[in-house]
Order: C-alpha cells, then structure tokens, then sequence
C-alpha cells in the first residue's frame, strides 16, 4: 500500500513537471502543481515559460523605468507614433499630447507606471477623471499597479484576461481599489488568465474560458479578451446579462439585468459579474 501511494504521488508530480510540446497547447496545466506553461508574447506567438525559473538578477538590477518609451498616437498621428519619453518634457511639449483631451493608456502582456503619468500631467496638463488605462495579460496587473501608485484615481481600468500563473491571490494583482471603475474581460481563465472576479465588474463570455469560438489553442482564447474589447470600442454591441454568481457566468446560464461589455466610456460605472455569448469572428 506505501508502495501505490509513492507511486501515485510519483507519478502526479511527473504530470505536473511534464514539458508540453504543442505550442500554444496548456490543455496540460494544473494551477499550483503544472510548472511549465505556453504564453503568448506582443505578436502572439507563443512560448514555452518556466514558472520556477529563478529570477535574473542582473537583468532585474539593469531595469530602469526612465528607459522606458511611450507611444503616443492622436487623431492628428493616427498610424505613425510619437515618442514619449520619462523626464523629457520636450518629447512631450514637441508632441500632439493635450492634457485637455481624455487619454488611454494600454499596456501589452509579456515580452512586450503610475509615475510617468503624474510627471506627463505635471509637464503638459492632465486630468485622472480622464483617464482610461487598459492592460492586457501581465499588462493588466501593470495598470492596476500604476492605479493604485496613483491612489486609484483614473477613472477607469479595463483589464484584459489578467494573467492568472503566479497572480492568484497576489496582493500585487489587479483589483477594485485600483480605480474609480474596474472593468475585467475574463476569456481565458484558469489557464493563461485569472478566472475569479477581481474587479468591479467582470465580464465572462461564452463561459470566460478556454476554448473561446473559433480557437484551437489556450494562446488564441487569451488574445481573444484584446479583439473583443476592440471590437466593443468600435460598436458597443457586447450586452452582459446579470448573473448570480460564477457559476451561471462559467455555464452561461446568467439572465439578469443588462450591463455593455467594453466600449471606450470612460466615466462608464457598474458592478456585478456578468456572462454573455460572442461569435467566432470578427466583430464576434
């Protein structure tokens, strides 16, 4: 019997230390137990990541936020970015930023703060009743770290299937107190994304997991969160439905009041958990 139970155990950790070998594929992972994971980098490609590779820590020492750049695109520059850059107060001054307008900040997910936002308001003008950051994966527990730093006063934070690996009860993490609203689009969870509600107002379409219509792969349903929110900024046509609680929103069975997935309102409020049924193609 100590025999089976070693041999159990034994080979349960072998599962949960399998290297996957289809890109894209985390059909494998176990929150807590897998080590390895596909994640999608800027482009969508994915990579094969280990989640208990020890830190670098001369790359972590060489991080320096000032050699951050900000690309800055207006009605005026819709296609060709201008560059923003962290204590360079003529990039801005010989840019389109006008602090009078309402501004979006996005943030990307893997392999692609607060601060530069205070000291951009503090050079050209600014309002945080104007703002609107927007991250997706890691980037979406990025603009809720800037959030916070900023005593939570942007207007609105619309996080993109938060990365869920490693994030899961971290304090760090985005949530409610990061803004004035919280907005969260959850396509991919229990995988590469967060499946609990964590904000104001969680959106779960078609059940908020993988596979989400039309992908084959844990990548595609991830990156799908970025399409739909783009597509509701266009036209505004997600409609949530209340729901009782995350399981109705995980089996689509939420019939409650109506509450619009996305869009780009930035003074847009509301609060609750909500599901909804998309397409498998653009506008979905």
């Amino acid at each position: 019997m100590k025999f089976l139970v070693i041999l159990i155990a034994s080979i349960a950790l072998c599962v949960g230390n399998a290297i996957p070998l289809v890109p894209g594929d985390n059909s494998h992972y176990i929150e807590g137990e897998s080590r390895y994971i596909w994640m999608p980098d800027g482009e969508g490609v994915p990579h094969r990541i280990d989640l208990e590779e020890p830190m670098d820590a001369a790359l972590q020492n060489s991080r320096n936020g000032a050699n951050n750049q900000y690309w800055l695109y207006t009605r005026q520059n819709p296609n060709n970015a201008q560059i923003l850059i962290d204590g360079n107060a003529n990039s801005v001054w010989n840019s389109n930023y006008d602090g009078r307008k309402p501004l979006k900040v996005m943030v990307h997910g893997w392999n692609s703060n607060g601060n530069f936002i205070e000291w951009l308001f503090n050079t050209a003008g600014g309002n945080w009743n104007n703002v609107h950051l927007i991250g997706f994966s890691l980037g979406a527990h990025v603009v809720g770290s800037a959030g916070r730093q900023a005593g939570g006063r942007s207007a609105r934070i619309t996080g993109l299937d938060p990365a869920g690996p490693l994030w899961i009860g971290n304090s760090n993490a985005l949530n409610s107190n990061a803004g004035q609203y919280v907005e969260v689009i959850h396509t991919d969870g229990g995988l590469l994304g967060i499946f609990t509600p964590i904000g104001d107002a969680d959106f779960y379409p078609n059940g908020g997991r993988y596979p989400q219509p039309g992908c084959s792969s844990s990548s595609c349903s991830h990156s799908r969160s970025i399409l739909l929110f783009a597509s509701s900024v266009r036209t505004n046509h997600f409609q949530g439905r209340l729901c009782d609680d995350i399981n109705q929103a995980q089996n689509m069975q939420c019939t409650g009041r109506v509450f619009n997935m996305g869009n780009g309102i930035v003074t847009k409020r509301g609060s609750g958990i909500y599901g909804l049924t998309t397409g498998s193609s653009w506008p979905y």
